[in-house]
């Protein structure tokens, strides 16, 4: 039934040519990729399907590739600055720097510097204890899920840090070397 999709002739010159430049635009000259997949794919056995399934996409697999994005809302730090009783534009404004700072230091710090801004808001010490003791609880409800794969899962504090710590692929490639289609006149 695979095989049938894959080596369905298109009967549109439009969308063959469309997918011709598609390959073209995407700089692999892989003309002749349909013939190799027809080839992968018959050589498939229902082994290396279920293997595959197993390793690749299996929830408890441990090389299965997954990606956890947590946000702690807005709405949090709103709810926090509520309950300090400021006036509107400084609630605003306080939200505002808050998020900011919060967010540009690691979850060790973020009391502290909680503190430090509501002390030169000029906000009373009984507020500023309920609302360090209200983003302790934010932080516990938020903290890393155990990974159910085995993998541990990695907490991405500063993303352009990360992303220069990953490894840099190759661009595109020619699927055939392009000396293969030159015509050199004896």
């Amino acid at each position: 039934m695979l095989l049938e999709k894959v080596l369905i002739t298109i009967r549109d010159l439009e969308i063959q040519d469309d997918r011709f430049a598609t390959i073209k635009e995407q700089l692999t000259r892989g003309y002749q990729n349909l013939k190799r997949d027809v080839a992968v794919i018959e050589s498939l056995t229902k082994k290396d399907i279920t293997d595959f399934f197993r390793q690749s996409i299996h929830p408890a697999s441990p090389q299965r590739a997954k990606l956890a994005i947590h946000f702690i809302a807005q709405a949090n730090i709103s709810e926090l600055v509520k309950g300090l009783e400021l006036n509107e534009k400084t609630a605003a404004q306080a939200a505002t720097d808050l998020q900011a700072r919060l967010s540009a230091v690691s979850q060790d710090e973020e009391i502290g510097y909680l503190r430090n801004y509501l002390l030169d808001l000029k906000v009373t010490e009984s507020k500023i204890s309920a609302a360090a003791e209200i983003w302790r609880k934010l932080l516990a409800q938020n903290k890393d899920a155990p990974s159910s794969n085995g993998t541990s899962p990695i907490r991405i504090t500063d993303v352009r840090d990360f992303k220069s710590g990953l490894t840099v692929t190759g661009g595109a490639r020619p699927v055939t070397d392009l000396s293969e289609f030159e015509e050199l006149e004896p």
